[in-house]
């Protein structure tokens, strides 16, 4: 028996997706720029917008469970996307047993790339620790603002991918990017770090950021665009 495809009106729109994404760089370079904040403040922002994503992801299927109604659903899908056709989930899996990870499993792999790219982005040009508690508060209360710019992209683009009939493991492994994409942000900004330093340049924060920004925005808007051609190419399918 064929599969039967999701509706069309399960997927987002070209112009919510072009919107949301806009609107986010705008307003979080604008705000990081137009304050003079140091670009680092980026870094916890995207930490705090994934684990934000991560705990929602948790609380929408977990209202879905204890209210298992049509009415209950159809709302929920008004903020996500289901599955695209033939979309595979890559869930976090544990090394020795194999076993797909839940919420906890993706807090900490999140939290063993934080603790890398805190250290890159606070190593001076003498290669030492330069940190201080009043700018990192200050840092972080920026960042809650621009956090919450990146969940509000989210939403509006219905970026959380969920299929309510689905496990939890699954659901998490079809929201899993962004994890790569730190860590690759990560490994790219080390290398960066290295080779300045090398030089006798000090190690700018927008080494770390600048990768991890254009990783996160261009990939975001083209895994958006690949939603919204899929869904306009089954809605063509069922008229």
């Amino acid at each position: 028996m064929p599969a039967i495809s999701p509706p069309a009106s399960a997927g987002p729109t070209r112009a919510r997706v072009l919107l949301a994404n806009a609107a986010a760089l705008a307003l979080t370079l604008g705000t990081v720029l137009l304050s003079g904040l140091n670009p680092r403040v980026l870094l916890f922002a995207f930490i705090l917008a994934y684990v934000g994503q991560l705990i929602l992801l948790d609380l929408l299927l977990r209202i879905h469970r204890r209210h298992p109604t049509e009415r209950i659903r159809n709302a929920l899908r008004r903020i996500t996307r289901t599955p695209l056709p033939g979309q595979l989930s890559a869930p976090l899996v544990e090394e020795h047993s194999g076993k797909a990870q839940r919420l906890g499993g993706y807090l900490l792999a999140w939290a063993v790339l934080t603790f890398f790219a805190f250290l890159l982005t606070h190593v001076n040009a003498d290669k030492k620790l330069d940190f201080a508690w009043a700018a990192f508060g200050r840092e972080m209360a920026w960042a809650c603002l621009l956090t919450a710019f990146y969940l509000g992209q989210d939403l509006l683009a219905r970026t959380l991918v969920v299929d309510f009939d689905a496990s939890t493991e699954t659901n998490f492994g079809f929201n899993s990017n962004e994890m790569g994409v730190l860590g690759c942000a990560v490994l790219l900004a080390g290398a960066l770090v290295v080779v300045r330093q090398s030089m006798g340049a000090a190690s700018s924060a927008w080494v770390v950021m600048g990768p991890l920004v254009a990783m996160r925005h261009i990939g975001d808007l083209f895994s958006d665009l690949k939603a919204v051609k899929t869904w306009e190419i089954y809605g063509k399918m069922e008229e």
